[in-house]
């Protein structure tokens, strides 16, 4: 549940979002006693395009569908009767991207780093204690992603840790917009769990520019000095303290001019814990 939009005589309407505050869909209904089944128009302030509408009848699991309701200059008109009305939202003049494994970052963990060799250490998957699913999903994460790598752990070799990656909005960076579970290699590239290079963000605008966020269990987040166009060709190198927002006050200096993620968060509160 994100917001009431309309609650009165003549419409119930509510807007309805997933876990980052994203709206999602709209319910509405008329909220009127008897047999009535007639529609009415309405219309709302709402800056999306109707993607699909069901009404829940009563007699399929998936209800009956539906003529969509119209967008106009951020406006939606709907044809609401007592039956409710469920429509899926997207991004008004906006088509999502679905380009997998494409945005390439470079971070360091200050716990894992041997400066002997410049690599970090893989301990984890060498003594089999990697999970083989993704570990963000309980407090202060809270992530419901199904990233797995059962199928392909032997295959994929050098593996430090899971950590998180997030894209945020480039007007306010604390608006999480697309988030993923992903893999650390040994050499700080992030990358994929079917190994290839890069994090898989979803639904990310390519004509936007976006922040973008590491997260491990136990070292403190990073977030890029600026916002940063989602580019498959470019790598985001965050063990250069002046890509990082805060630069070397946020990270630790690991090798002469070599950053990493500072260690010591263990319970992800964004403070070390000593």
């Amino acid at each position: 549940f994100i917001d009431v939009i309309q609650e009165d005589e003549e419409a119930w309407i509510y807007l309805l979002g997933d876990e980052n505050g994203n709206a999602t869909h709209l319910a509405a209904w008329r909220p009127i006693n008897g047999n009535d089944e007639s529609a009415i128009n309405v219309t709302i302030d709402l800056n999306k395009t109707a993607v699909d509408a069901h009404i829940l009848d009563g007699f399929s699991s998936n209800g009956q569908t539906t003529t969509l309701p119209t967008s106009n200059n951020g406006t939606m008109t709907l044809s609401i009767s007592s039956a409710p009305l469920i429509v899926s939202l997207g991004e008004s003049n906006i088509a999502p991207l679905t380009i997998n494994a494409t945005w390439k970052i470079k971070a360091y963990l200050q716990g894992a780093y041997n400066p002997t060799n410049g690599l970090m250490n893989t301990r984890l998957q060498e003594e089999n204690l990697l999970t083989n699913t993704q570990a963000f999903n309980e407090m202060p994460w809270n992530y419901t992603g199904n990233e797995s790598i059962a199928t392909v752990l032997n295959e994929v070799e050098n593996i430090v840790d899971w950590v998180m990656v997030e894209a945020r909005n480039s007007n306010d960076n604390s608006q999480v917009v697309a988030r993923a579970a992903a893999l650390l290699r040994s050499d700080g590239m992030i990358i994929h769990t079917d190994g290839k290079e890069g994090a898989a963000l979803f639904g990310l605008d390519d004509t936007q520019d976006y922040y973008f966020v590491v997260r491990h269990r136990n070292h403190l987040d990073v977030i890029t000095q600026n916002a940063l166009p989602t580019s498959a060709n470019t790598i985001y190198n965050l063990t250069d303290a002046n890509n990082v927002m805060s630069g070397s006050y946020q990270l630790a200096e690991v090798a002469t001019g070599v950053f990493a993620l500072k260690a010591g968060d263990f319970d992800g509160n964004g403070l070390i814990t000593v």
